[in-house]
């Protein structure tokens, strides 16, 4: 896509809520929107887009900061 279709395409970016053929617009520049979407398609909505879950993760423990990083610990590095 050139630099002039882009510019039809988002030319009227005055609102705060994004219309499907801006969004379908935005995600074909670069830097996209939106990246690694399964099916554009699919997921545009009108107003918006359905995403998909890539990975879940679990807190498992707390972490730990101090101003000389000894004692600096990432979620669960203690066992817990």
């Amino acid at each position: 896509m050139d630099n002039d279709n882009i510019k039809k395409g988002t030319s009227d970016l005055t609102g705060s809520v994004l219309s499907k053929s801006q969004i379908r617009v935005l995600v074909r520049i670069k830097p996209p929107l939106i990246e690694e979407m399964i099916d554009i398609n699919t997921q545009l909505q009108p107003n918006g887009v359905d995403l998909t879950v890539k990975r879940i993760e679990k807190i498992v423990g707390a972490g730990c900061i101090d101003f000389s990083n000894k004692g600096t610990e990432a979620f669960g590095d203690r066992g817990t």
